[in-house]
């Protein structure tokens, strides 16, 4: 019955008849709506003129709440023909026939311009297309008609999010909360957004706390809210909330993956093995499962069985630019230099805007020292894709080859775009606080540090960097300060009360029910040691500093020309330096975007 509709008589014609839009019903109803459309928006994105638009909302009875409505009026499509046209635009769009996709999305909304699919399905196919602003203009239509429908508000949001308006994105991802507190996508969105734009840990907590509340069988849920809690030292919170993602949806490879990667990391190999295997078994096609399987075959020596289990994720996602990565990183390993590239240029090919690529290359082409090579290759990275959420790695990358050459005010510039970039990367705080040190501006190198301390109190990468900065540089006394706070940052990390554990009404161990009232004081009591801790640090640093003065001492730079294998040897030996340039892999997550995920479905 392709190319038919079906009328409400049951019988069945090509086109929807106008008898069945123009009937004597519109002319007894009160109730005309009409609508501001953006001058000439609905007739040329649309096709459609605003007289048309007008005779549509007599027609159709308006449903603001996003939904349809639940009887048939006289004059009203059927649904099943829009079924049936959004079933044949999504066929279009998925091979690749974007014109008769956006030409069948238009008919959707021609039938029923309240019905969100239609308006949906055109907006995305913009987005895919990359022409933002039109796919902006549809989503401000659509919600002329759709005003409260949370999918639209939400993918409006990402199309902000992508584009860099965050304050307009967070906004709509807000609205979409609001307009449907069960929609499940739309605390996900939100609760990224706090944790990934504002870094506020605690707001996203929440947001997915009241995602599962409102719909515990959501599995990605569960999967990006153990993402968070892992990212954040909560080994065992993050391994059970994988564990809830995997009772909700057995059969979904990438939370396998994901657990299965928080055992490796804790050294679990056995149970690391068992999750990676389950992942694969759920999806013996997905190409980040290969990737990981091979990256830890290879880091085992097993260089051959990882190249052939990469080979195999090509062959199933040729557009993988993980794999491609790992490629040249194999290859970079065993020397062959010409291979790498060789990798790294075809992955760009398939996916030009892949930072980690882009940094990678760069970072081979800095340790053959080829510079400028190198900065091409950065430069090039962040021209591609300058609103991406990693292009700080590059900034980061780019900063530390300058520091190691010597050029400090350039490594300084990058270092100060890249945190422009993510205004929350502790690895460019900590990197920039290395460089002010060897300049000599210790209070500037402490500053930054803190300013990573502040961020993520509880990493204690970061206080062994602060520490040792110190230290190199004779400040021993204030190196033990730093390593006495780290500590009691651990201890409050550990002893932290979560929010949502307990609950009032949980089962004490003096086996009465607790109370709300005990809940409270239990975390006042905490806050106060927490304070009283500080206060004891904060003192205990004055001291010392009142018995020793501050000084610092620069790094003793040789003239041009001049070599010195100790030098070279303390390099390589440098944990700090050896961490800050590296090569950083983006987890093995799939799938990786939003919109992959089926977030605005």
């Amino acid at each position: 019955m392709h190319g038919s509709f079906v009328n409400v008589s049951g019988s069945v014609s090509t086109v929807p008849s106008e008898t069945l839009r123009c009937c004597s019903a519109r002319d007894k109803r009160i109730r005309v709506a009409r609508f501001v459309f953006e001058r000439n928006d609905g007739e040329v994105l649309f096709g459609l003129n605003r007289k048309h638009l007008e005779e549509v909302a007599q027609d159709y009875y308006l449903v603001t709440e996003g939904g349809d409505s639940p009887d048939l009026h006289p004059g009203q499509v059927l649904k099943i023909n829009v079924d049936l046209v959004f079933y044949w635009a999504r066929n279009a769009q998925r091979q690749s026939n974007h014109d008769l996709a956006k030409e069948l999305y238009v008919k959707c909304i021609k039938l029923r311009p309240y019905d969100g699919r239609g308006w949906m399905g055109l907006a995305r196919l913009e987005m895919r297309l990359e022409r933002f602003s039109e796919a902006r203009k549809i989503f401000a239509n659509a919600l002329q008609f759709c005003r409260r429908n949370s999918h639209l508000l939400q993918a409006w949001g990402v199309l902000e999010e992508r584009t860099g308006n965050y304050s307009r994105a967070k906004s709509l991802y807000l609205q979409a909360c609001e307009a449907n507190p069960a929609h499940a996508a739309s605390w996900v969105a939100l609760g990224l957004f706090y944790q990934s734009r504002d870094n506020d840990v605690d707001s996203a907590r929440q947001c997915f706390r009241t995602g599962t509340e409102a719909d515990s069988r959501n599995y990605y849920l569960w999967h990006v809210w153990g993402e968070l809690e892992y990212a954040h030292g909560n080994t065992e919170l993050a391994r059970k909330y994988f564990s809830r993602g995997i009772k909700v949806n057995p059969h979904n490879a990438a939370t396998y993956h994901a657990l299965g990667l928080l055992e490796y990391r804790t050294e679990n190999v056995a149970k690391a093995e068992e999750f990676i295997t389950r992942a694969l078994r759920a999806n013996a096609n997905n190409s980040h499962v290969l990737a990981t399987i091979a990256k830890i075959t290879a880091e085992r020596g097993g260089s051959r069985r990882a190249r052939s289990l990469l080979l195999r994720g090509r062959s199933r996602g040729p557009r993988d630019a993980v794999i491609h990565q790992m490629l040249g990183m194999l290859a970079i390993k065993e020397g062959d230099y010409e291979a790498a590239r060789g990798h790294f240029e075809e992955g760009l090919r398939e996916q030009p805007k892949h930072c980690p690529l882009w940094q990678a290359w760069g970072l081979m082409e800095a340790r053959l020292e080829n510079t400028d090579v190198a900065r091409e290759l950065f430069q090039q990275g962040v021209w591609a894709n300058p609103k991406s959420k990693f292009v700080d790695r590059i900034w980061h990358a780019w900063g530390a080859y300058e520091r190691q050459i010597g050029e400090i005010e350039r490594a300084k510039t990058y270092f100060r775009y890249g945190l422009e970039a993510n205004p929350h990367s502790t690895r460019i705080f900590c990197a920039w606080g290395r460089v002010e040190a060897e300049a000599g501006s210790m209070l500037k190198s402490r500053k930054l540090f803190e300013e990573a301390v502040q961020r993520e109190p509880s990493n204690p990468l970061i206080w062994r960097s602060y520490e040792a900065c110190e230290s190199k540089y004779g400040e021993t006394s204030r190196a033990e300060i730093i390593f006495q706070r780290s500590i009691e940052a651990a201890l409050i990390s550990d002893n932290r009360v979560m929010l949502g554990e307990p609950q009032s009404g949980d089962f004490a161990s003096t086996g009465l029910w607790t109370t709300e009232q005990d809940l409270r004081v239990s975390i006042e009591k905490r806050k106060k040691r927490t304070l009283r801790n500080r206060d004891e640090a904060t003192s205990r640093e004055q001291r010392i500093l009142s018995e020793k003065p501050v000084r610092a001492i620069p790094i003793q730079r040789q003239s041009q020309g001049e070599t010195s294998e100790d030098e070279d040897v303390d390099e390589y030996k440098d944990e700090d330096e050896a961490e800050e340039f590296s090569v950083d892999l983006i987890d093995f997550r799939a799938p990786q975007t939003r919109l992959d995920l089926g977030l605005i479905d």
